[in-house]
């Protein structure tokens, strides 16, 4: 049998492109939502809006990703798994796995049936 070799993988090959401290798909949409504030109060009264709107939520977007690259995607997975799950306790709670994680806690399906 044959020693299995060992490959180093390094933080930056796993680490989503970043953007002044953000996930580029972040930025990008917190660039947009500032763009259409702008357009909607015109002259430096939208931009004065758009700054006080978008800079807020980049600094505490920057904080949270400050420790994890990763936090964005994490939570975006979460709002669409888990945030839709209103009736998770009827039909058995959401995953991003193929089959269920923990053990059987009762039979899986319809529970008022």
């Amino acid at each position: 049998m044959e020693p299995l070799t060992e490959d180093p993988l390094h933080v930056a090959a796993t680490r989503p492109a970043l953007m002044w401290g953000l996930p580029l798909p972040l930025a990008l949409a917190l660039f947009v939502i500032g763009a259409e504030v702008q357009v909607v109060f015109k002259g430096l009264t939208g931009v004065a809006w758009a700054l006080a709107l978008v800079a807020p939520v980049w600094i505490a977007a920057r904080f949270l990703v400050a420790r994890d690259y990763n936090a964005v995607g994490v939570a975006v997975l979460w709002l669409n798994t888990s945030a839709r799950g209103f009736d998770s306790a009827d039909w058995g709670g959401a995953s991003v796995a193929p089959l269920p994680v923990g053990g059987a806690r009762g039979p899986r399906g319809m529970r008022h049936a």
